[in-house]
Order: C-alpha cells, then sequence, then structure tokens
C-alpha cells in the first residue's frame, strides 16, 4: 500500500502591481468574490487587501522615493519659467548661468520662507551637474540646448541643413505653396523708446510696467509667399476689458491666453489642428493641388516633438539645434518687418489723433491705446508684409525655390527711418539705432523677485484694463455639465488605455491609474449631482 506523502502547497508572493490591481478593481465595483475568481485567490486575502488598500497605496507611492524639499521644489519650478522665457526670446543659456540662478533662486525663496511664515528648506543645496541632469529630465526641457559660455550657433550645421532639406522636398515632391514655417516673437506693443518724455511719465505712474506688458504673437506662411496664415496671438488673460462686447473668435488673429503669454505646448497642438490644418486644407483646395503640407519649426520649448503623429497630411520637421538665427525664415526679416510696421501704424495713429483733436497729448493717446488696439494695428501690419518678402526670407534655407529678388533689409531699414520720421513729429528723441533696437528688441529677463511674485498670481485675475486702470477679474464663469464631464472621463479612460498598452511595467501603471481615479472621485461626485439636476 503506498504511502501517503503530504506535500505542501507552493507559496504564491503577491506582487504590489497584483494588490494594486485588486484595490481597482474593486474601486470600479467588482465583488470580492468577482475579483477572487479573476485572480484565482480565497476571497479571504482579497478581503484583508482591501480592507488595507491605504496601506498599500503608500507603499507604492514612496518606494523608492524620497520627499523633496519644499524650497527646491518651489526654485525648480520658478527656473523652469525662467528658463523657458530666456529660449522664447532667443537667449543663449549655459550650464553655468542655470546653476547661477538656481543657486540664488534657493537661497531668495529660503529667504522669502523664513520672512513669511511658510514652510523652510531643511537642507543646503549645491547646484551641481548631476543636480541638473536630474532638474533637466524632471522638467522636460527636451527641447532646451544648453551650451557653453562661448558657444555660438552652429555655422556648420547650418550649412548641411539646405541640402538637406532640399533633397527632402524633391524626393517627396513638395512644392513651393505647400512648405510653411511659423515662427514666435515676443511683441512688447506698449513700449516707447527708452529716453522719450513719454516713457519717463508713463514709468512714474504706480505700477505701470511698458516694457513687461507682452503679448506672444506667431506668424507664418508658404515658401510661395501667396499665403501667410493668420497669426496666433497669446496673451495673460482669456478676456480683457478692452475686448468688453467683443466676440474674441471674431477678433483678426487666433486668440488664446495663459498667464505668461507663452506659446505652450497644449496651444501650439490646438493651433495645429485648429487653424493650420483647416488653412492649408481651404487653400490647396482653392490652388487645386494635393492636400499636404511640410511645416518647418525651431527647437523652441512649445514645439512638441509628436506632431508628426497627428494628421496624416501634415508632415513636421525641425531646424538642427542652435541654428535659429541662421535658418529660421520668420527670422530671417519677417518679423523685423512686421513689428516695424506696427509701430509705424501706432505713430501714424498718434499723429492722426492729435492733429485732429488738438485737447488729446500723446501721454493721453498713450493711456488709452489697449490690447484690442494693439490686436487690430498688429493685424494691419501683417497684411502689409509683401508676398515677395515673406518668399525672399527662405533664400537662406532653400536657394533653388527662391524667387523674388526684393531685398528684406531695405524695406527693415525703410521703415525704421520713416518710424523715426513719425517720432521726431510727435517730439519724441530717438535715433536710427535705438529705433532699430526699439524693433528686434527681446525684452528684459525675469529677475527673481517678478518669479517669486508671479508665482503668486492666478491666471483668471490677470486682466488687462483701460485707461490704465486696476486689473479685474475675468467676468465669465465656468460651469460643469453632465454631457462635458462623461466627455472628459471618456477622454481620461482612452488616454489610460493607450498609456497601458505602452507601458511594461504593469506595477507602476496600476499604481498611476487607481491614483488618478481615486482623485477624479470627486468630479465623479459632481457628474452624479449634475445627473439628477
Amino acid at each position: 500500500m503506498a504511502s501517503t506523502i503530504n506535500k505542501k502547497r507552493a507559496r504564491c508572493a503577491i506582487t504590489n502591481a497584483d494588490k494594486l490591481a485588486m484595490i481597482r478593481m474593486h474601486t470600479e465595483g467588482q465583488s470580492f468574490a468577482m475579483i477572487a475568481r479573476q485572480i484565482k485567490r480565497p476571497q479571504s486575502t482579497v478581503r484583508t487587501i482591501i480592507k488595507a488598500k491605504d496601506k498599500v497605496l503608500h507603499s507604492a507611492n514612496t518606494t523608492g522615493t524620497r520627499k523633496r524639499d519644499v524650497v527646491i521644489e518651489e526654485m525648480e519650478k520658478l527656473l523652469t519659467i525662467w528658463i523657458e522665457d530666456l529660449t522664447s526670446k532667443r537667449i543663449p543659456l549655459s550650464l553655468n548661468t542655470i546653476q547661477s540662478k538656481a543657486k540664488s533662486l534657493f537661497d531668495d525663496l529660503a529667504k522669502h520662507a523664513a520672512e513669511t511664515g511658510q514652510p523652510t528648506t531643511e537642507c543646503s543645496f549645491k547646484a551641481s551637474a548631476g543636480w541638473f541632469c536630474r532638474f533637466k529630465k524632471r522638467a522636460k526641457l527636451h527641447n532646451v540646448k544648453i551650451h557653453g559660455e562661448l558657444s555660438s550657433a552652429d555655422q556648420d550645421a547650418a550649412n548641411s541643413f539646405p541640402d538637406y532639406f532640399t533633397n527632402m522636398v524633391l524626393e517627396k515632391g513638395y512644392i513651393a505653396e505647400q512648405i510653411f514655417n511659423v515662427d514666435e516673437t515676443a511683441f512688447f506693443w506698449k513700449k516707447m523708446p527708452s529716453r522719450s518724455y513719454i516713457t519717463k511719465q508713463m514709468e512714474a505712474m504706480p505700477g505701470y510696467k511698458p516694457a513687461k506688458d507682452r503679448i506672444t504673437i506667431m506668424v507664418g506662411g508658404n515658401l510661395a509667399g501667396d499665403l501667410k496664415l493668420k497669426p496666433l496671438a497669446v496673451y495673460r488673460c482669456r478676456k480683457p476689458r478692452a475686448f468688453k462686447n467683443i466676440d474674441a473668435k471674431k477678433l483678426p488673429v487666433v486668440w488664446k491666453w495663459n498667464s505668461k503669454a507663452w506659446v505652450t505646448r497644449s496651444i501650439f497642438v490646438e493651433w495645429f489642428h485648429e487653424s493650420f490644418i483647416p488653412e492649408v486644407q481651404q487653400y490647396c483646395a482653392k490652388k487645386d493641388i494635393p492636400f499636404k503640407a511640410l511645416l518647418l519649426l525651431d527647437n523652441a520649448p512649445g514645439h512638441p516633438t509628436e506632431l508628426n503623429d497627428l494628421h496624416p497630411n501634415m508632415e513636421v520637421i525641425f531646424l538642427p539645434p542652435r541654428t535659429t538665427c541662421l535658418l529660421q525664415p520668420m527670422d530671417q526679416g519677417i518679423i523685423a518687418t512686421l513689428k516695424s510696421y506696427y509701430l509705424r501704424r501706432v505713430f501714424k495713429q498718434a499723429i492722426e489723433t492729435i492733429e485732429n483733436v488738438p485737447e488729446i497729448t500723446l501721454i493721453e493717446f498713450w493711456k488709452k491705446f489697449n490690447i484690442f488696439n494693439a490686436i487690430q494695428n498688429i493685424s494691419e501690419a501683417w497684411k502689409e508684409v509683401k508676398q515677395e518678402t515673406m518668399n525672399g526670407c527662405w533664400k537662406k534655407i532653400i536657394p533653388d525655390y527662391f524667387i523674388h529678388s526684393d531685398c528684406i533689409d531695405n524695406q527693415i531699414q525703410n521703415s525704421v527711418e520713416e518710424c523715426v520720421e513719425l517720432a521726431n513729429r510727435l517730439e519724441i528723441e530717438v535715433n536710427i539705432d535705438e529705433m532699430r533696437q526699439l524693433i528686434v528688441n527681446a525684452g528684459e529677463t525675469l529677475s527673481n523677485e517678478e518669479l517669486i511674485q508671479e508665482s503668486t498670481l492666478e491666471a483668471l485675475e490677470d486682466c488687462e484694463g483701460d485707461d490704465n486702470s486696476e486689473d479685474v477679474p475675468c467676468s465669465s464663469k465656468k460651469n460643469f455639465t453632465a454631457k462635458k464631464l462623461e466627455l472628459a472621463f471618456s477622454y481620461m479612460e482612452k488616454a489610460l488605455s493607450a498609456i497601458e498598452e505602452m507601458d511594461e511595467d504593469e506595477e507602476k501603471f496600476n499604481s498611476v491609474s487607481l491614483n488618478i481615479r481615486k482623485e477624479m472621485a470627486i468630479y465623479k461626485e459632481t457628474h452624479q449631482q449634475k445627473k439628477k439636476c
């Protein structure tokens, strides 16, 4: 008779990923029995894990991580803003410059926290090269190019790129009408020459910062020069007081906003879908040419690298790093021409107003000049830019397609001289060099004080007042609706599903998705309330 051998059942460890999966299924409404059947575990085990879910979640969130100093986190947030601001202004960045700014920001934030009774730092900070590598990864500064103090534009890359670009255009069969470029510029729409009496008097007014009243404008067009795209304007609030009773959708620009007045990645993607693609499609249909386009961009932080995946008829190519000033078409005189035409229009309007209404002074005209007036002038100035000028800006990057011989430099010089003449009629003291500098000036860098102050401002309260009045909150209100919430939840689930298909780390995905659903629970409750209404 064979003896009975008792074998112990092999112990199967439960990983954090398994535990998180159980908690997720329970959060989605599945019973203990259903979960146990799916994962082939006893119900008692499932109940024990669900009961201890807070401990499991805490363990998943803290495993392999340590809490970072609050002052360092705030410093890195402000440092990211500072880097993006310099990048948008085409100001070169070096590792030494960033390290020095990080250290000074940390010291000022620590001092500010101590003075205001906020949580203070418990550690020292050294802006080491190792810290910078980790910071760059955390801040996702993939498109920001850091180089040495003495580095200059990459002339070798600039020399070789035109041949590469031309060969690609010929190989893929693009014609001049289908090749596009866009670029952003900081537009200080209410800035006057620094030595003018108007600037000195306006600067004396409390809270007035003419040099920093900025709007970002993005302009572009095709190589043929016969399609100038509708400008994109990004301001610091959604609806300024100057837009009272004005529908932003009917403005002569694509109107967007954020608290920093920058072209962010999300704004660029919205513009790409809502404006660029429809304009190109309509243009191609009108010209009776195939609907496709090649868009040339530089490596600005607001230009997403995944644009090639957004539309089958659109191809995006990026300039080599550190070649923007040498190759970027819109930088080869188009933006300077636009700004000179804008300033010329403003001076002409000031002269006409003062001559027709003698009791109005230049100071009074300038105080009443608002962002709506600026938008109108930008649009009209953009219309003045000629087709041959738009084509001429491509001369360096694709000379074989260069058609017109009009000299952009001569146009800018003539416009600058005319601006000086108009300024003199307004008794504004300025010479040719100062006027040219005013037109091309990118503005000053943000100080530590400005960064710390701006970090406390709410974007929705950052609206422009007319007649130099105080800023007021935007009047429009946001409201939840059951339909829009349902749409938002569906987007969230699609996004999580897409990420789950790509992520090999099941434990990490379960932890992230569970936390997202946990944080979204408050909106689920709002959705239920809206459905009952």
